[in-house]
């Protein structure tokens, strides 16, 4: 079967009526999908397990033994209403891969190895649940965390017990749809990562006063909006200034008291800002607190 196939076998599980796929982690849509992943693993003559993570696993031994495994694969839980392709795609490729190469008699020497990771998605855990509690980078004992945990039935005990040693391991790749245009627009049908974005992510919270909309005038007026919007096109311009590959989101915002007639006295908005280079990213946090100490200087 090719990857498209098992990609279409997978995606039966979690499509929503707009053609959209929503499988999120430990829900009876992602359980099924491990299920199915799990089947087809065996198929291929594979050892399986699944650890209390979540992260769905195949072995295929390799033909000398004590040689490092070699680790295909990517994840399988989505964001609501995500596409077909992200994160499920690398674990279909890496079955049509281990698939094609049965059928034409390729024997391994490595140990082959498909990881089915779980709750890779922003979640109530965290994004990159699965491989931060096998790589032993998951906290849990982080504030909220044993509630987040028990909720899903789960504990700590079991997530440090989860945790797997890479030192056997010679590497790990995986395919993945890119999430920008760039390899569209130069018209190249596949990249390869050369690096990993740094994600910083801040709570920016900006403090007017609230007044009547109708019978405050506009020199009177402390707007807590007016702050964070001018804010945000500082931090949309400083950004494009910086650096062509440096990208900031003001991806989520709330506005209290939230109402149609009143000047807002508290805005809270997420600044999100990612580079390969952490100075970038460091630099442009810095500007946008530079221009919220003027903005401070200038009040009357």
């Amino acid at each position: 079967m090719d990857t498209m196939g098992y990609l279409r076998k997978i995606g039966q599980f979690g499509k929503n009526p707009d053609g959209s796929y929503t499988r999120r982690i430990f829900s009876p849509e992602w359980e099924r999908a491990a299920d199915l992943v799990r089947s087809e693993m065996k198929a291929l003559s594979m050892k399986t397990d699944r650890d209390a993570a979540g992260n769905e696993h195949g072995v295929l031994l390799g033909s000398v033994p004590g040689l490092p495994a070699i680790i295909l694969g990517s994840h399988l839980d989505t964001v609501p209403s995500g596409g077909l392709y992200d994160g499920a795609m690398g674990v279909a490729a890496a079955l049509a891969a281990l698939s094609r190469a049965q059928k034409e008699g390729v024997i391994f020497r490595h140990p082959m190895e498909i990881y089915a990771f779980n709750g890779e998605e922003f979640n109530p855990l965290g994004a990159l649940f699965g491989s931060r509690v096998l790589t032993g980078w998951f906290d849990s004992e982080a504030p909220h965390m044993k509630d987040a945990l028990h909720s899903f039935g789960k504990t700590g005990e079991e997530m440090a017990a989860a945790r797997r040693d890479f030192a056997g391991v010679k590497c790990y790749l995986e395919a993945h749809i890119e999430q920008g245009p760039e390899l569209a627009a130069r018209k190249l049908p596949v990249g390869i990562v050369t690096g990993i974005a740094g994600v910083f992510r801040y709570r920016v919270i900006c403090h007017g006063m609230a007044n009547h909309s109708g019978t405050t005038l506009m020199k009177r007026r402390h707007d807590a909006m007016v702050g964070m919007a001018k804010l945000i096109v500082y931090g949309d311009l400083r950004c494009r200034e910086l650096d062509d590959h440096l990208v900031f989101t003001a991806g989520t915002i709330k506005c209290l008291p939230n109402s149609a007639n009143v000047v807002p006295n508290r805005v809270e908005a997420t600044f999100e800002m990612r580079h390969l280079d952490r100075t970038l990213t460091d630099a442009l946090i810095a500007d946008i607190n530079d221009c919220i100490a003027a903005a401070e200087g200038d009040k009357e």
